[in-house]
């Protein structure tokens, strides 16, 4: 410890040359004789989410091994990779929730188009039906059109 030099108190050099004027005193909650912590300080400490480094390092992890996104395979990897457990799990479960959106709005519009593609052809063949039997009438007449449609559906 460095002491300054001609001054009538001992004191850390430290102090001398970074003390300011706005320092506080830190407060200690009387119950638990502990720093109480400012709301910002929780609030680093409660921060989830992965930077982009570590998002980079676990897919790496995942695709260098060929690893399935298990829990206990995030457990390992996390934990090869000194990343907390459940930011990790987070992550990938918001992934795979996003995927899984995606995927069902795709198939729902896959769907609607196939519905559209399959009442077109119900156009055409209604169509198609219609000119058959109007080309059956004129070369047979009304009776023997309606008489072979009968048999068919018999």
């Amino acid at each position: 410890m460095f002491y300054a030099v001609g001054m009538a108190k001992a004191t850390n050099i430290k102090n001398v040359f970074f003390d300011s004027d706005d320092e506080k005193p830190i407060k200690k909650n009387p119950e638990t004789k502990k720093p109480t912590e400012e709301p910002w300080k929780l609030a680093v400490t409660k921060y989830t989410i992965l930077s982009k480094f570590q998002i980079e390092q676990l897919e790496m992890e995942f695709i260098k091994r060929r690893l399935k996104f298990s829990k206990n395979n995030i457990k390992a990897v996390s934990k090869d990779l000194k990343i907390p457990f459940k930011r990790a799990y987070n992550y990938f479960n918001n992934k795979l929730k996003a995927t899984d959106n995606k995927i069902l709005k795709r198939t729902q519009e896959g769907i609607k188009e196939l519905e559209k593609i399959n009442l077109k052809l119900e156009k055409v063949w209604v169509s198609y039906l219609e000119t058959w039997n109007q080309s059956e009438d004129k070369l047979y007449g009304n009776d023997v059109s309606s008489q072979i449609i009968n048999n068919k559906l018999d």
